[in-house]
């Protein structure tokens, strides 16, 4: 009984690491906008090292989505869906995703090109965790 009056106590005082205030409160289309830098590679749960990502600059521009200067497609998010989803549609198919957006950092969980989607971030597939360039 202690210990849970204890949590009930202290649960206002955990939460995430704080959003920035120019972005909080703001839609995720909104929020995604902008440069982000591969920071970490998971594949099937299993850290990866060495992603040929690491360098490449991603972009998300109004509703488009660039690798350096590469347009991978058109993105589309539904924040709505539990969890998250993050499609990219490209000329050479669908990426059917999951996404998680944290203030700077986005965690992009996907299959491949024409493959199901994820059920889970850190779940089957590959999750590619980004940070946000700071301009």
């Amino acid at each position: 009984m202690r210990s849970l009056l204890l949590l009930f106590l202290c649960l206002p005082f955990a939460s995430a690491a704080p959003v920035p205030k120019a972005r909080e409160g703001k839609p995720d289309v909104e929020m995604i906008q902008g440069k982000w830098r591969v920071v970490g590679r998971y594949d099937e749960g299993k850290f990866r090292e060495g992603s040929q990502n690491e360098k490449c600059i991603w972009n998300f521009e109004s509703d488009t989505l660039f690798v350096d200067t590469n347009n991978l497609g058109k993105f589309q998010l539904n924040p709505n869906a539990s969890p998250k989803h993050l499609d990219v549609i490209g000329k050479y198919g669908t990426y059917k995703s999951l996404y998680q957006l944290n203030g700077d950092t986005l965690k992009w969980q996907n299959i491949g090109i024409g493959g199901e989607r994820p059920e889970a971030i850190m779940g089957k597939g590959h999750t590619i965790i980004f940070a946000r360039v700071k301009e």
